[in-house]
């Protein structure tokens, strides 16, 4: 019930906070953070503070502000005008190559879709990241060149177009730390060649990746409106919820929301 409340951009409603008191000794908190704030990695900042505090080990006592990484004149930079063309020459002709074929994209859309969870088991999680690993690539990587070897078969199109979730906090030293959204959507539009290898597949995704990152300075919402092209296939890989560390007392676990949460017509959402 907590975690489906409703959290509207106002004051006192961007962040929640929950202490249960089950025994004097037993206590459960609970906290949700909106995305107009907060990110994956400021929501793993937060429990390194507050377990911290907890357990009495030594924190930082000046950490980094959010403030400190942004450059509020960041849109008139040589950075954000060379990224723009980036994306400009990166996105031509890719307007219609996001989309389902027409008798798959007709069909009705449901105000709400339900998410649909499957459990990868343990053998074949281990065997893809061994097939990963022979060919350079990382697991997620791996996944991303075999999702589009598929997206390209559903499509009928020889390029397909994707978006993957970036932590934006790469070059910047101890963002990490720092409570902020940083947080953005980059498109890739690959040519999916069904004589490739997965191994020729994600060597060019990997470089494909790399190029975007270099360039986020631009962010998605300005992709969009920019080029046109908005994507509606997506990939996302979630760490799994942290260990306790070996701290006897203490476990961690995150409430998994699988309705729909944003305007992918297909989403792929990876946690090993």
């Amino acid at each position: 019930e907590f975690a489906g409340l409703a959290r509207h951009v106002i004051a006192g409603a961007l962040h929640r906070f929950l202490v249960i008191e089950v025994a004097p000794e037993d206590h459960v908190v609970g906290f949700g953070m909106h995305h107009a704030t907060s990110d994956g990695m400021t929501s793993t900042a937060f429990m390194v503070e507050l377990f911290s505090r907890l357990l009495g080990y030594e924190i930082n006592q000046d950490p980094p502000q959010y403030s400190d990484y942004w450059d509020f004149d960041w849109k008139n930079s040589e950075a954000y005008k060379a990224a723009e063309a980036f994306w400009r020459e990166r996105m031509a002709g890719l307007e219609a190559a996001g989309v389902w074929p027409a008798d798959r994209g007709n069909l009705p859309r449901a105000e709400v879709r339900p998410g649909v969870m499957l459990t990868v088991p343990p053998e074949i999680a281990a065997a893809t990241q061994r097939a990963a690993e022979a060919i350079g690539a990382t697991h997620f990587t791996y996944f991303y060149a075999v999702y589009l070897a598929l997206l390209a078969r559903l499509t009928g199109t020889d390029r397909v177009c994707t978006t993957f979730q970036s932590a934006g906090r790469r070059g910047k030293a101890g963002a990490e730390a720092a409570h902020g959204v940083f947080s953005n959507s980059l498109i890739l539009g690959t040519r999916v060649d069904e004589a490739d290898s997965v191994r020729a597949l994600a060597s060019r995704l990997r470089g494909e990746i790399r190029e975007a990152i270099a360039h986020e300075i631009f962010p998605y919402h300005h992709v969009i409106r920019s080029t046109g092209v908005h994507p509606r296939f997506a990939i996302n890989w979630y760490p799994q919820a942290p260990s306790a560390a070996g701290v006897q007392g203490i476990t961690f676990g995150s409430i998994n929301i699988v309705a729909n949460q944003d305007d992918a017509a297909l989403n792929l959402r990876i946690s090993i």
